[in-house]
């Protein structure tokens, strides 16, 4: 089992990433508060590889969930109960989400959540792109991806 591969703070609140789990602890004690499950989780998903917490909710990456194809998904959780809030995936087609591994990073700010996804073929294999959504709808605001193999990128 991997440990600790992300550890952001926020406040009062500590968000362990763990491989297969992801759990909240209490910044002054330690204590765990919570262990957070995908509720689809299944072996080799990595649900958890990648996590991050804001005030009220928390993101939890697994760039390896499978439908399709290691594709990936982020779980957006409320943080004081813990409750799994909604599941975003990367956009596309089946076939454009094949291999993504969206959610291998994540990052939150408010209700800004900003998704990587370094396997997404947008400008040849595995060029990336990163997607920022609303995490308190899901909605998808804004797509970043390779204008260019050799410079910079464009938001679409």
């Amino acid at each position: 089992m991997r440990f600790l591969l992300s550890v952001p703070v926020a406040g009062s609140l500590i968000a362990a990433g763990i491989v297969a789990s992801a759990t909240a602890h209490a910044s002054d004690t330690a204590t765990e508060t919570r262990k957070l499950l995908a509720s689809d989780g299944a072996a080799g998903d990595n649900f958890g590889f990648a996590v991050a917490t804001d005030g009220p909710l928390h993101l939890v990456g697994a760039p390896f969930d499978d439908d399709p194809a290691e594709s990936g998904s982020v779980v957006v959780v409320d943080a004081a109960s813990g409750t799994e809030l909604r599941q975003l995936v990367s956009p596309g087609s089946f076939f454009e989400r094949d291999d993504n591994q969206f959610g291998r990073s994540v990052s939150l700010s408010g209700t800004t959540a900003l998704v990587g996804a370094p396997g997404r073929d947008t400008d040849g294999p595995q060029s990336g792109a990163a997607y920022v959504f609303d995490a308190a709808n899901g909605r998808l605001v804004d797509q970043l991806e390779p204008f260019s193999s050799t410079a910079g990128f464009d938001a679409t």
